[in-house]
């Protein structure tokens, strides 16, 4: 019988539809109003795009390991990363289905823009991976 691996593509698509799920369990939404326009979002739609994004980067991991040998260390802070990056967004609050409600100057959560930092880390990351993979695989061919 053949031992089933968990590969990093797995585990991404494991951690989307985790995302998805916690996402759509919370009621919350996210009143924005910035100048004369007011936005709307309910986390239930920020987690769909969310686990869309990290469904695409499982995808693209699949899709070129095939090909090419990426750092496992770096595909676990990546996905580290993006995912206490997502719950610190959704503020650990499952339970509550309090509307939020932002405006230019009154952020309640000073610390949003950290969130956010490290979304964009762990995409940093990625990108990094990617690119240590499929470098390595053209210097390993270019050696005799």
């Amino acid at each position: 019988m053949k031992k089933l691996r968990l590969k990093i593509h797995h585990l991404t698509w494991i951690l989307s539809f985790a995302i998805l799920i916690i996402g759509c369990l919370s009621n919350r939404t996210l009143d924005l109003n910035i100048g004369d326009t007011y936005y709307v979002f309910t986390y239930s739609n920020l987690s769909i795009f969310a686990s869309l994004i990290l469904a695409l980067e499982g995808f693209i991991y699949w899709l070129l390991s095939k090909y090419f040998n990426f750092l496992i260390l770096l595909s676990v802070v990546h996905l580290l990363l993006y995912f206490i990056g997502f719950l610190s967004f959704n503020n650990f609050d499952l339970i509550n289905s309090s509307k939020i409600f932002y405006t230019n100057s009154n952020f309640p959560n000073e610390n949003w823009w950290e969130q956010f930092n490290l979304i964009m880390l762990s995409q940093i990351a990625f990108l990094i991976n990617l690119f240590f993979g499929i470098a390595t695989k053209f210097l390993n061919k270019v050696k005799p």
